[in-house]
């Protein structure tokens, strides 16, 4: 059965969220600003998961101005761990996955900034672009998912017609996690503000590796973003669940209309 969405008319990235309510959900860990700074725009970074000596966190673009808030970022991201039980390394190595499209006004230069900061401070860690933009849904269908066989030959051929390769970046996240060659690495992935794009990335990541149900994502980035998903990226997190359930024989509850913005 369908549950009802949440209203749509609410306001609405090279290398670079928890609910109680739901069943079996972890607690939510708390943002955590980058308070060494008050100027800075770090302003919502979340643990996310670890592996292998190595973390994951998401959170929105880190940059004010022209520069890169590097210093910033790494204090965000101590504390976001700290918060959430977790000791992360301050020393640790970055790989920053942005994931802004160069075509949206402004967003080149926060590419670019991350880019110069990394070349000139490869020790620092690395830059991964991942131009990010969702699956374009129909405005007057936002959360409509095909039934039947038609659908199951669109779930069978995904990677072919998604628009982005969804699938072997949580792949790459997942080994990436699981990597020691490096000492204690942080992945940290962003958008803007942290909530559609990003959201897309880590809800594929947390369905197919952290075993959370569509419900359970859903409800996870609305916390850091206090409203739904966008459409586009909510769309392809959907197909991308449904992927998993043929797949991997899993069960997830991939056809509940959760709404999206």
């Amino acid at each position: 059965m369908s549950r009802p969405g949440w209203t749509r008319n609410l306001p609405p990235l090279l290398l670079c969220c928890g609910i109680a309510a739901c069943s079996g959900a972890r607690a939510a860990p708390r943002a955590t600003t980058a308070a060494a700074d008050p100027g800075s725009s770090v302003v919502k970074v979340f643990f996310v998961d670890s592996a292998g000596g190595n973390f994951l966190f998401r959170g929105s673009v880190p940059d004010q101005g022209d520069d890169f808030e590097f210093d910033s970022l790494k204090a965000a991201i101590v504390a976001a761990g700290a918060d959430s039980g977790v000791v992360v390394p301050p020393d640790f190595y970055m790989i920053d996955v942005n994931l802004l499209q160069l075509e949206n006004p402004g967003e080149p230069q926060d590419v670019l900034d991350e880019f110069q900061f990394f070349t000139a401070n490869p020790d620092s860690g690395q830059l991964r672009y991942w131009r990010t933009q969702g699956t374009p849904v129909s405005a007057e269908n936002p959360n409509q998912v095909f039934g039947g066989a038609f659908r199951d030959s669109l779930v069978a051929d995904l990677p072919a017609w998604l628009g982005e390769p969804l699938l072997d970046r949580v792949d790459s996240i997942r080994a990436w996690l699981e990597d020691p060659s490096r000492g204690p690495t942080v992945i940290y992935v962003h958008c803007i503000g942290g909530c559609d794009r990003t959201g897309e990335m880590i809800g594929a990541y947390s369905l197919r590796y952290k075993g959370l149900s569509w419900e359970t994502v859903n409800a996870q980035n609305f916390i850091p973003c206090n409203r739904p998903f966008g459409c586009d990226n909510y769309n392809a997190t959907q197909w991308y669940c449904l992927w998993l359930n043929r797949t991997f024989g899993l069960e997830l509850d991939c056809d509940e209309n959760l709404g999206c913005t």
